[in-house]
């Protein structure tokens, strides 16, 4: 029997014949003994020649029979199967009522259909699991976050075009960039390459013109097969500044390289990395195009779930304004530890908050981590009030990942920058919320930890 994962075509095909089963059926039975078979087939079961009304009498029957064999055998089979959530136009399936409002949803078809159920969403059908089965999923090695979501959207191929991967970039993150952040943030503004303006404005722009491109996949997300035909309109411009600009660098370091041996004086950041992922007898410009792919894979994913995130934070800030002078009290004692107790030689961030003194801010931690939950199990008493201090002192930090907190995944799978991307994100409100208030024009019913937040907000300059 035919399901929504079929090809396209044949969605369109059982569709058809959900409609005109029995009248399909019957014709073909009909046209079978009108037309040459009468003088075989019908001999053959009841030995004797049947008249044209005999004929059709026998089309009925075996129409209605084979009808009803067919609706007995898909009816079997949805009972053995994971349970379906209905839905009323095909190849549309439950895509408008999951758009709406996706929490409801799915509380909903759990207190419905158990806690495992399907749903026929976006032109493919999806397996949703309850708590006792998310730990086996994250952590199953033939499933990944990143292949689901190069389905409707493959930042890959976008950024590479048809060449093969060659690095292993959640590798590079999780070894390289994690275990470094406390000495890349203070430096990372002081070089060279950072104070390029055409390559700062790609690196401004080319999330949001990636993030253009995603906002008008309409109808096209119901059909991922046609996807190559907008995957690749915003990056080309942007490969070719990256290019531009770190091509002369790798080649002077791999010369460098080259002439100076073991005395050279390897540089300690995440290009060097990259180039020495690559055999040293690999021609330069095959290293520029590549590593400028991998750059722009870098400022994609880091930019793009760090905006979200951040934005997300701004409004709940905005509709709960009664918890941020907690914040602020709580930066005044962090800052006042942090010049009482400063390292000789601890180099300083520019803008005022170092990792360190970033990472005591418990409070702020614990709001990050504050997400919509219904389940007080995982969640704690109260669940479905904010409360932003709820993983205060419980480690439980917004880096923690857990059958409690999948918004990075989980196991194998659990995205590996998720670290500098908390950083980033703790740094950003610290700095708005010391120099602004920030409000909306007017309130916003329901407040944002109940549903995507939408509309203006106010940044009011503190005296």
């Amino acid at each position: 029997v035919l399901n929504p994962n079929s090809p396209l075509f044949l969605q369109f095909a059982f569709w058809i014949l959900q409609t005109f089963t029995l009248n399909t059926i019957h014709f073909a039975a009909y046209q079978t003994f009108e037309t040459g078979m009468e003088n075989t087939i019908p001999k053959m079961i009841f030995g004797s020649h049947l008249d044209s009304t005999s004929a059709k009498i026998l089309g009925y029957g075996v129409s209605l029979g084979v009808a009803l064999y067919l609706a007995q055998r898909w009816k079997d089979g949805n009972k053995q199967s994971i349970p379906l959530v209905p839905y009323q136009i095909p190849i549309i399936g439950s895509t408008w009522e999951w758009d709406a409002n996706p929490t409801k949803f799915i509380k909903d078809a759990t207190e419905k259909y158990g806690s495992v159920f399907r749903i026929y969403t976006n032109g493919r059908v999806k397996t949703v699991v309850g708590k006792e089965l998310v730990r086996n999923v994250a952590t199953d090695e033939n499933l990944s976050f990143l292949k689901a979501f190069t389905d409707s959207f493959d930042i890959e191929y976008m950024t590479r075009g048809n060449k093969p991967e060659s690095m292993d970039m959640h590798a590079i993150i999780a070894k390289h960039i994690t275990p470094n952040l406390k000495s890349y943030t203070p430096r990372v503004v002081r070089k060279e390459l950072c104070n390029d303006e055409e390559f700062l404005m790609t690196a401004k722009i080319f999330t949001t013109d990636i993030g253009n491109v995603i906002s008008k996949i309409t109808w096209t997300a119901l059909i991922p097969g046609l996807s190559f035909l907008y995957q690749r309109n915003p990056t080309s411009r942007h490969r070719a500044v990256v290019c531009r600009v770190t091509g002369p660098e790798i080649e002077r370091r791999k010369k460098e390289a080259r002439e100076q041996g073991d005395s050279w004086n390897r540089p300690q950041d995440i290009l060097q990395i990259l180039i020495d992922n690559f055999p040293s007898d690999t021609p330069a410009p095959v290293v520029t195009q590549d590593v400028s792919h991998n750059l722009l894979t870098l400022i994609f994913v880091s930019i793009h779930t760090t905006t979200m995130h951040s934005v997300l934070a701004l409004y709940v800030l905005a509709d709960y304004e009664e918890y941020v002078q907690e914040l602020l009290d709580e930066q005044d004692a962090v800052m006042a530890e942090e010049e009482a107790e400063e390292e000789a030689g601890e180099p300083r961030a520019d803008f005022g908050f170092s990792p360190k003194a970033i990472k005591k801010m418990a409070k702020l931690d614990s709001l990050l981590r504050e997400s919509i939950m219904y389940d007080e199990e995982l969640q704690g008493p109260d669940p479905e009030n904010f409360n932003p201090w709820r993983f205060v002192n419980k480690n439980k930090q917004a880096t923690k990942v857990g059958v409690d907190y999948l918004r990075f995944g989980m196991g194998k799978h659990a995205c590996p920058g998720r670290f500098f991307a908390i950083q980033v994100i703790k740094t950003i409100l610290c700095i708005l919320i010391r120099k602004y208030r920030i409000v909306r024009p007017t309130p916003a019913v329901p407040r944002s930890i109940k549903a995507n937040p939408q509309g203006p907000l106010m940044f009011i300059k503190r005296e």
